[in-house]
């Protein structure tokens, strides 16, 4: 599905580096797993991928060579970036991909994080996609019917007690 929505983007005409942008969430391992996920199903349609840190496009695991770390784009291909390299970088149209990921681990405050700054990428439109049903999401839904209104409720983590041994 998400194949299907980039590749009528860039038909439509959007650039894929600078316009385009996929987000993956969840701790390293899961982000990874959904970043590879995507690029093996952009490489089905023909859809030019970048990981950022790479020197060339449509390469998972480069060769210690070919990497640079201040790499984030590149011409002809869509960035496919884990939150933590995203940052600091902004597209028109970004896509949030794994949100189940963050949503089973909804009290831990920088997982929801990876929500706020995927979700900040973008210079225009966001699309959020996660597999289940999870609270978070109907949380999520919540904010996004608010308009142009948003209250927010912090709750305070309960103290731990600390025992000396």
């Amino acid at each position: 599905m998400l194949a299907r929505l980039v590749e009528r983007d860039l038909k439509t005409g959007l650039n894929p580096s600078r316009e385009l942008l996929i987000v993956t969430l969840g701790n390293y391992y899961e982000a990874k797993g959904v970043q590879e996920w995507v690029a093996r199903a952009f490489s089905d349609r023909g859809i030019n991928y970048f990981i950022p840190g790479n020197t060339h496009p449509n390469v998972l695991e480069p060769h210690w060579r070919d990497k640079d770390p201040n790499s984030f784009w590149c011409e002809g291909a869509v960035t496919l970036s884990r939150i933590h390299q995203a940052k600091g970088n902004e597209a028109d149209v970004v896509y949030v991909v794994g949100f189940d990921n963050v949503a089973q681990r909804e009290d831990d405050i920088n997982a929801r994080n990876q929500i706020f700054v995927a979700l900040t990428r973008s210079k225009g439109f966001a699309h959020l996609s996660g597999v289940g049903e999870q609270p978070m999401f109907a949380e999520m839904r919540e904010v996004m019917g608010c308009g142009e209104t948003l209250s927010f409720t912090f709750k305070r983590p309960p103290k731990r007690e600390i025992v000396d041994e």
